[in-house]
């Protein structure tokens, strides 16, 4: 018995879905988080235009692979064009290992030199990616693809429609598990990394909310008594990349395994002009204009900001604030900080001052957006959790 290639390109996208698994327990002014599955599961969502023969093709391989071991799926997203392939043993090619993650077998990488649905085999390269084991045909336009055992738990579901065109869709969850975690690079604050970019927004919005957890107590036919279940409010926004080289995207699917779904957090500063200087920031003191009829800024516990400049972040611990002085008839608050800024900086000089977040991601399932010629694109869903 073996495994049956489903050789089929899907359409110009294609999802990679991670799926985790966290057990989240939350208290009142704080939660433990644990991992239940240190490797997400993996599953691509293929969809195809079908002709009427490519579709008898495909239902086909679905009887047989009853029969065998289930499939071999290409992995789309990390697509090589190598262009002429000679038949031969120890093929030469050119290929940076660095950044594909593939299956292993006999001390290679499992690949699909690949043409066309009825142009194809199954390959060995070289963990130096400098050869092909054995190739057995000859290719003008050869495609380089890892290719993972997986199975079809659902069905092949097909839309018929006129010109005998068939858009059909199926669900291949890989066999193989990897955990790909590296720990992030760059800077780290207060025991956990920075996700020091920018979301994209591109040409579309972010949802984000603010709300009290609260539970209800009353009757229908009373007034409902709402009590708060946390000591902060459940504060969720989201991060968008869209990333074009293939070392960008090996090292963000590195990111998202470390973070192990909804398990680990890290800072994210909101990037917006949350809090308005009022003057020159220096030693543990930066002065910011209040809110218009607060007497503080709705925070009452120990908070982080982001203070930004042209060059520089700087990262810091606000362990009070006190009502500050009149500044051009305004009202101001003075923030303490509990290390000091290390430098002095005008209030021409500071870009913006930011909240900065203890964040999580807010979903165990994350979907990578594969588009031909267009990159990777991934959305998650976060949410703001209580300081270490």
């Amino acid at each position: 018995m073996t495994a049956v290639v489903w050789p089929f390109p899907p359409r110009e996208e294609m999802i990679e879905e991670l799926q985790f698994s966290t057990d989240v327990m939350r208290a009142k002014a704080g939660e433990q988080r644990i991992s239940m599955r240190t490797s997400p599961r993996r599953t691509f969502q293929l969809a195809h235009s079908f002709t009427d023969i490519k579709y008898s093709h495909a239902r086909s391989l679905i009887r047989d692979a009853q029969g065998a071991d289930g499939f071999l799926v290409p992995d789309w997203g990390q697509l090589l064009t190598l262009g002429a392939v000679s038949a031969g043993s120890s093929v030469a090619v050119t290929v940076d290992v660095s950044i594909i993650h593939a299956p292993v077998l006999f001390g290679h990488f499992v690949m699909l030199l690949w043409e066309s649905p009825s142009k194809f085999e199954i390959v060995l390269l070289t963990f130096a990616g400098t050869s092909l084991a054995v190739v057995a045909g000859n290719y003008s336009r050869a495609r380089l693809i890892p290719l993972w055992g997986a199975k079809a738990p659902e069905s092949l579901s097909n839309n018929r429609s006129a010109g005998r065109i068939h858009d059909a869709s199926i669900a291949m969850e890989v066999d193989n598990s990897d955990d790909l975690s590296a720990t992030p690079p760059g800077v780290t604050y207060r025991s956990l990394d920075v996700l020091d970019e920018c979301p994209v927004v591109s040409g579309g919005s972010f949802d984000e909310s603010i709300a009290w957890p609260i539970s209800a107590f009353g009757t229908s036919s009373s007034i409902a008594h709402y009590i708060r279940n946390r000591t902060i409010p459940d504060m969720t926004y989201a991060m968008r990349w869209h990333l074009f080289t293939r070392s960008e995207q090996f090292a963000l699917k590195q990111w998202l395994h470390y973070r192990r779904g909804r398990q680990k957090a890290f800072w994210m500063s909101s990037r917006g002009k949350d809090l308005e200087p009022s003057a020159t920031a220096s030693g543990t003191t930066v002065k910011v204009f209040a809110f218009f009829g607060l007497t503080g800024l709705g925070r009452n516990d120990p908070f982080d900001i982001e203070i930004k400049t042209a060059t520089t972040s700087y990262y810091r611990l606000v362990t009070s604030i006190t009502a500050g002085t009149l500044t051009d008839g305004r009202a101001t608050i003075n923030m303490t900080l509990g290390t000091t800024l290390g430098v002095s900086l005008t209030t021409a000089q500071i870009e913006r001052i930011s909240y900065l977040r203890c964040t999580r991601l807010n979903s165990d399932r994350v979907e990578l957006l594969h588009a031909a010629g267009a990159g990777m694109s991934v959305q998650v869903p976060l949410i703001e959790i209580p300081t270490p």
